[in-house]
């Protein structure tokens, strides 16, 4: 009944084969799940069975039980409550999915697809393509690449909130800085998930969102906590001069070779210093450092 199938039937754990321990993310012991409802299939059979006494003999009354206990009940429950009940995924909500990398991007939705109450109905390849076509779409979650090239996850975000976007951002990443993933979550982010994660475990994750839980990465939680801590004191330190003085011939527009002509030390050291700043402003690209300098460092600049 609740397990996964097609739109009629579930196909697994007939019998109690195979159950798992739990009942999906509910953290409910499986047996404590099937008692539960082996006594509303028992109620079903007792409420009716009650208006047949003395209208059928034993023999009818046993295969009536047997009937709506054992077939009626967790059939129809099926379409109504299960995970790939037809009933329950009518008019099931759409997915949005906004990634620079397209086989990323494509393998995704074509996992689920597969899904019976899972529906994608975009895939686009930029932020700015993504916002575009977020209003017709009528997704009520999307699934935002950490990695949109050029563009960061946390502009994306912001900006379909000012579009009046009101469902879920669950982000995919393949690893993000603890600046920039408590940015996501402070921004009203749903969830953030690791792309190690299995393709079922996504699709839980989604599920989840849906019904409104969050789902983040426990290794963000801690950050999280003391960017809100207020006892604490601010965990933003100042540029270090170096930083600052590679910042400034950044957005003048020179490149590595070029910058470290002008401050006398080898390439390497500048490609090195690049790295550290990229960690500490938590973007990825040479554009995205620009853009966070301008917006939050620029009164060291």
């Amino acid at each position: 009944m609740f397990s996964h199938g097609n739109g009629l039937i579930g196909y697994h754990w007939f019998l109690l084969q195979d159950v798992p321990a739990t009942y999906e993310t509910t953290g409910v012991a499986f047996l404590a799940f099937w008692i539960f409802q082996f006594a509303f299939a028992d109620t079903c059979s007792t409420i009716t069975s009650g208006a047949m006494i003395g209208r059928t003999g034993f023999a009818g009354d046993l295969l009536y039980s047997v009937a709506v206990s054992g077939f009626i009940y967790p059939i129809i429950g099926h379409w109504a409550w299960g995970p790939d009940g037809f009933l329950a995924t009518m008019g099931s909500a759409g997915y949005f999915l906004p990634s620079h990398h397209a086989m990323f991007r494509e393998g995704l939705a074509q996992s689920m697809e597969r899904q019976a109450d899972l529906k994608v109905v975009g895939q686009l390849s930029s932020s700015a393509e993504a916002l575009a076509a977020l209003d017709r779409s009528g997704a009520s979650m999307v699934l935002l690449d950490v990695n949109l090239g050029t563009e960061r996850a946390i502009d994306f975000v912001a900006a379909a909130k000012r579009k009046g976007f009101d469902g879920h951002v669950l982000v995919v990443t393949a690893g993000t800085s603890d600046q920039e993933a408590v940015q996501l979550i402070q921004a009203g982010v749903s969830g953030i998930v690791h792309k190690s994660h299995s393709t079922e475990e996504l699709c839980n994750a989604i599920r989840r969102i849906a019904h409104g839980e969050n789902c983040q990465e426990s290794q963000y939680l801690a950050p999280l906590f003391r960017a809100v801590d207020r006892s604490r004191p601010s965990s933003t330190r100042r540029l270090e001069e170096r930083e600052r003085k590679v910042l400034r011939l950044i957005l003048q527009g020179l490149t590595n070779r070029q910058i470290a002509e002008q401050l006398d030390v080898t390439e390497g050291a500048i490609k090195s210093a690049l790295r550290q700043l990229f960690g500490r402003l938590g973007v990825r690209t040479r554009a995205q450092l620009v853009k966070v300098a301008l917006e939050q460092y620029r009164d060291q600049l």
